[in-house]
């Protein structure tokens, strides 16, 4: 199995991709269809796993040779902009390709109130970061979809009882390094939900997944339901408001051919239609994880984690039934705070007493500092980037 990351946080150290904070990877694995009938073949079936905050992961797939519509399906694995952002682009190119995502999703606006740096007071690692993407970006790089910015319009209108509620919380009063001069609390949440209006209408590309599903006899798409260990405590920064209208969605996806009414609500420029002060924090029951079962053990592309590495494992095994595991690719979401020395160390001593001899390749949301720590204690620890290809 080849993996390659189309997009990351990390520039390719010598090619020049663009570079997003946002994850897209294309896999390249062999085609076991017919293993059950005691038949096997040597052919190649392309998968593309999430698709950025843009249509950065296109043009860098072009860049690397990938061509995207030879592509047997398309996976989201949640709803997040950092992952979905790119959706409009790839319903425009390659609409004929089905998108495998959680049936929650189209109903679903996710919000963040994890605090940002003041703009100019980037640190010196995100800072050459930018000097060493920037030159090959310039002619290339797109702005965040529009969506984004409208939503956060929406969010900013929220009433003074909604900005208490916000502000006096514990990531006011944790004492860490946003509280320094260098980074800022967000005065209200900011919306990070995928684009709701191309759930609209007839999206004949869209296959809803309402529980652990087998794509094939040796892929499964799963939702962690494992609670045994800790999930990532950035978590506490992310809320979500379900759609009222959840039944009828549901219903419209289930049968493609139902039209949505006619209505205001049907205007391209209709996002949001419930106020962040409605939001609970996030229970990710739009999280799935894809699950390989290869010669060497379980392959698990798990692009975030919001439950937790350790659970998302432990879920998969159970529905799989393979009890090694090989590789686990993905970010842990380890942001960086205060408690994430802690929070990395503890899920250090587990993978080695859980996983010693499996490899993880991690990046995106796992923090600079986590990452140090991971690959200083774990030998098979790996650190992806743009552009970044593996075997496994």
């Amino acid at each position: 199995m080849r993996i390659t990351f189309l997009v990351d946080n990390l520039p390719h150290p010598t090619l020049p991709l663009l570079t997003e904070h946002g994850l897209s990877l294309y896999i390249e694995t062999d085609d076991l269809t017919n293993r059950l009938i005691g038949e096997s073949t040597n052919r190649k079936i392309g998968i593309l796993c999430d698709m950025g905050a843009s249509g950065a992961y296109i043009k860098n797939a072009k860049a690397l040779g990938i061509d995207l519509n030879t592509c047997h399906w398309a996976f989201l694995s949640h709803a997040h902009a950092d992952h979905t952002g790119g959706l409009g682009k790839w319903v425009a190119q390659y609409g004929h390709i089905p998108v495998y995502a959680s049936h929650h999703i189209p109903t679903l606006q996710c919000y963040s109130s994890r605090p940002k740096k003041v703009e100019g007071q980037k640190s010196k690692v995100e800072s050459q970061r930018k000097v060493s993407a920037e030159a090959s970006l310039l002619d290339y790089a797109e702005p965040m979809p529009d969506f984004m910015s409208e939503a956060n319009k929406v969010a900013s209108q929220r009433s003074k009882v909604e900005d208490q509620r916000f502000n006096d919380s514990a990531i006011q009063r944790e004492r860490s390094e946003f509280d320094s001069p260098h980074h800022q609390i967000t005065a209200s949440p900011r919306y990070i939900g995928a684009d709701l209006n191309l759930f609209r209408g007839h999206t004949p590309w869209f296959k809803p997944i309402e529980q652990n599903t087998w794509i094939s006899p040796d892929i499964a798409l799963v939702h962690p339901t494992c609670h045994q260990y800790s999930k990532p405590l950035g978590n506490k920064y992310l809320t979500v408001v379900t759609s009222q209208k959840s039944k009828v969605a549901s219903q419209r996806f289930n049968d493609s051919a139902i039209q949505p009414e006619q209505s205001e609500n049907d205007s391209p420029n209709h996002q949001i239609t419930a106020s962040p002060s409605q939001s609970e924090i996030d229970p990710f029951d739009h999280e799935f994880a894809l699950a390989f079962i290869t010669g060497k053990g379980l392959v698990i592309v798990s692009c975030c984690s919001h439950h937790g590495a350790l659970n998302t494992i432990a879920s998969c095994m159970e529905f799989t039934g393979c009890n090694t595991l090989h590789a686990y690719i993905g970010g842990l979401h380890f942001v960086d705070s205060p408690e994430v020395e802690a929070e990395t160390t503890s899920f250090i001593g587990d993978w080695l007493r859980l996983y010693p001899n499996a490899h993880l390749y991690t990046g995106h949301c796992t923090c600079p500092r986590a990452a140090t720590l991971l690959k200083a204690h774990l030998p098979k620890c790996h650190t992806f980037y743009t552009g970044m290809m593996v075997e496994v």
